[in-house]
């Protein structure tokens, strides 16, 4: 196609002079518009609500990473703390066994002993009981961890651990027995057959098994 220069224009009728009439879009072109601005302003919605949930995941991931952290800071403090007061308690026992056999508070007693309400372990409850009438002389600390006791037939020489508790002016004493526990020693018994009641074929299956071994529960 070859073009015309202003100069040399094609042949034919010019146009009417005046201004270019406007021609109006066609429906077509109009709805295949809106249609492209409503894509765009849905395209834009659906990625600011993806980026709003992102960053809540991402905040709530924080807060979590975060609780969990603390968490274990707690749990590491708490076991560090645990193990401090073993070895306080380890080399408080091991003072005490040196001291003589023979050295004991006169006059002074236990209260009832009473057991704990729980196990501490299997086979061992732990009990304890109050020191009264602690001699002059004597501290308290000191006569508690030299009066022996008697727990359920056997004498015990020296507690555990004593300790003044929630303010009490008396001292308190703790022992781990180990010996006469059957309730810290649970066991499997009295087996009940569940299944035979519901189901008599399984029941006669079973006998005839066990008579004629002809059979196999």
């Amino acid at each position: 196609m070859h073009g015309y220069s202003p100069r040399f224009a094609p042949p034919g009728p010019a146009a009417p002079p005046g201004p270019i009439p406007f021609h109006t879009p066609t429906p077509a072109v109009t709805s295949r518009g809106l249609g492209i601005c409503i894509a765009i302003i849905l395209l834009h919605t659906v990625r600011f609500i993806y980026n709003s949930d992102a960053l809540a995941k991402y905040i709530d991931l924080e807060s979590t990473a975060s609780r969990t952290s603390g968490q274990m800071s707690a749990l590491v403090a708490e076991r560090e703390k645990s193990e401090r007061e073993r070895e306080k308690l380890r080399g408080e026992r091991e003072f005490w066994d040196k001291v003589p056999e023979d050295r004991v508070p006169q006059g002074a007693f236990w209260e009832v002993v009473w057991p704990a309400w729980d196990c501490r372990a299997y086979g061992k409850r732990e009990y304890w009981g109050t020191l009264r009438n602690i001699p002059n002389g004597w501290g308290a600390i000191d006569a508690c961890m030299n009066m022996p006791v008697e727990i359920k037939g056997i004498t015990v020489r020296r507690p555990d651990r004593c300790k003044f508790v929630d303010g009490s002016p008396h001292i308190h004493a703790y022992w781990v027995v180990d010996w006469d526990e059957p309730d810290c020693k649970p066991q499997l018994r009295n087996f009940h057959d569940a299944v035979s009641p519901i189901f008599p074929f399984t029941y006669t299956l079973r006998s005839r098994s066990r008579t004629t071994g002809m059979y196999e529960s």
